[in-house]
């Protein structure tokens, strides 16, 4: 114990499995030519947060969802979904 405090055994996210379900963020935010930092402005997060939740290393909040899903032109179930049901890819948006 170092000045009263235990070390934590909290793992660094980079160190964490992945999260149950799959996400398309990157797919369709590479199809807009967009940069993590383009799209996270967009979206109202950092581009940090763009690159947790492409790695699957977060739980996206659904606020967070809605938004990327609205700078995106598509909708949140076709960003997030459980591997068993993957959505089709929407062609119309390109």
């Amino acid at each position: 114990m170092e000045y009263g405090y235990e070390k934590s055994n909290r793992k660094k996210l980079t160190d964490r499995e992945p999260i149950w379900y799959e996400n398309q963020v990157a797919l369709y935010r590479k199809i807009r030519g967009m940069s993590q930092e383009e799209l996270g402005k967009a979206a109202r997060v950092s581009k940090s947060t763009i690159y947790l939740i492409e790695s699957r290393l977060i739980e996206v909040k659904m606020s967070t969802a809605l938004h990327l899903a609205q700078a995106l032109g598509v909708e949140v179930a076709d960003l997030f979904f459980s591997p068993e049901k993957k959505p089709p890819f929407r062609s119309d948006v390109v």
